[in-house]
């Protein structure tokens, strides 16, 4: 299975994809912030990122910025509908922007055809 990093500033929704992803058989970490998202990606390879948008200090956008490409991620937001957002998103190497989870089979979906891109 992948190895997925979580990031999220929320605790609650950190913690319940993490949930998830584990019970899919996937090996999963967290990060809290950009900051710790990208002291993660230099010590260890992901498979994929499930970034959070909007975070204090650094948005996924951003994070996304400074990996330049070198890890495949996902933005996960409750604005998920806004166009200009999905534009820059897949603009700066997104997969998609999907929903803060509130569907937890929706979430699963996701991120299984996201991995198999």
């Amino acid at each position: 299975m992948a190895h997925i990093l979580v990031v999220d500033d929320q605790e609650t929704i950190r913690h319940l994809l993490c949930e998830v992803l584990s019970r899919m058989g996937h090996d999963v970490s967290e990060a809290g912030d950009g900051v710790e998202a990208l002291n993660l990606c230099e010590e260890h390879t992901f498979d994929l990122l499930v970034l959070d948008y909007r975070m204090p200090d650094m948005d996924g956008l951003e994070v996304a910025e400074r990996l330049k490409g070198k890890i495949r991620f996902i933005l996960h937001t409750s604005d998920y509908e806004n166009k200009e957002l999905k534009r820059k998103a897949l603009h700066a190497g997104a997969l998609g922007v999907i929903a803060k989870i509130s569907d937890v089979n929706a979430f699963r979906k996701d991120i299984e055809a996201f991995l198999n891109m």
